[in-house]
Formats: structure tokens, sequence, C-alpha cells
């Protein structure tokens, strides 16, 4: 796998969760993120 598809995303998940953190839906989200992998490791 190239390398910069890697560091492209964590930039792109930096920037989402700088803008979470700012807002009320970063809890939301952490329990929507946890659902679908919870989902996802049956």
């Amino acid at each position: 796998m190239p390398s910069w598809k890697q560091t492209t995303y964590e930039m792109v998940a930096e920037e989402l969760h700088a803008m979470f953190r700012k807002s009320d839906e970063y809890a939301l989200a952490c329990r929507l993120a946890d659902r679908f992998g919870e989902d996802n490791s049956r």
C-alpha cells in the first residue's frame, strides 16, 4: 500500500477530530463508531 494513502488518511482524520472536538456531536460520533466496530467484529 502506498504510504501517501496512509498519510492522507491520517491528515483527514486529524481534521475531522479537530472539528468534532469543537461540537457536541463528538460523543455521538464515538458511539456510532463503536457500534459499527461491534457490527464488523461479528
